[in-house]
């Protein structure tokens, strides 16, 4: 079974890959092991462009004074057009890799040394072109990685279920799981359906044993699994003109619900 866990926090507080696939494998669930989906964001923290200015040396180049979050602002030198004093950006520090595996080196370019590296979105492997640097959204933090703000890639859990353990076989069953090795809130979906328009008729009238009775009827079903499009199914009219469910509660009857 494998389970994205950006899809997992939707429902439990997922700590890192690596800390909770060591909880779920010592708890009884074998993890696998562990794929990475998309590119690898570690090295990338979000930078707020304080100053801009024009490179003594080079008509194409910005010297570029940044805010990563910690300590004094670095000087980074650009060349993208579209850089700008009070971005909030992508930047790369001498020492960590690039999405593609290679390590950035602190460089003197045209005379004037650069402590990191601006990026656009090729250059982190989320587009196959790019006009120019990425501007992130003025709410960004300052510092954060830049994982936590875009979507871009993922861990998946490879587990292996065994046959006494149905009750992991769903992405909630796993956030269950979740749940109990490191706590949080359990965040259920929404179990009633959307409705709309006038309330439907009671299919019969209570009866001595039956104290209430409660009716639903469905014209148009939806089936939208998470992150697929959605299909829409219209319930033909002549040969089912409605779905209909009904159900009782009675003050000591017995018997099953009728559908």
């Amino acid at each position: 079974m494998r389970v994205p866990l950006r899809w997992l926090a939707e429902f439990a507080d997922v700590p890192d890959a690596a800390t909770l696939a060591a909880a779920l494998t010592q708890g009884g669930l074998e993890v696998e092991s562990t794929l990475h989906i998309g590119p690898d964001l570690a090295g990338v923290r979000v930078g707020h462009v304080l100053e801009r200015a024009q490179h003594p040396n080079a008509d194409r180049l910005s010297v570029c004074k940044v805010d990563l979050g910690g300590g004094e602002p670095v000087e980074i030198v650009c060349g993208a057009p579209n850089v700008a004093a009070g971005q909030k950006v992508a930047v790369i520090s001498p020492g960590a890799k690039l999405p593609d595996g290679k390590k950035l080196e602190k460089a003197k370019i045209r005379g004037v040394v650069s402590h990191g590296m601006i990026c656009s979105a090729k250059e982190l492997g989320i587009a196959a072109e790019s006009d120019g640097i990425l501007v992130l959204d003025a709410s960004a933090k300052v510092g954060a990685p830049l994982g936590e703000i875009l979507a871009t890639g993922d861990a998946v859990l490879e587990i292996a279920l065994t046959p006494n353990r149905g009750d992991c076989a769903s992405m909630l069953g796993i956030a269950r799981e979740v749940r109990a090795h490191f706590g949080g809130a359990l965040r259920l979906p929404p179990v009633l359906p959307d409705e709309e328009g006038e309330p439907a008729a009671a299919p019969g009238k209570p009866t001595t044993r039956s104290t209430r009775s409660r009716a639903r009827m469905a014209s148009t079903m939806t089936s939208r699994p998470p992150g697929s499009m959605t299909t829409t199914s219209t319930i033909p009219t002549r040969r089912t003109s409605t779905a209909l469910m009904r159900f009782s509660t009675s003050h000591g009857a017995t018997g099953s619900p009728s559908f």
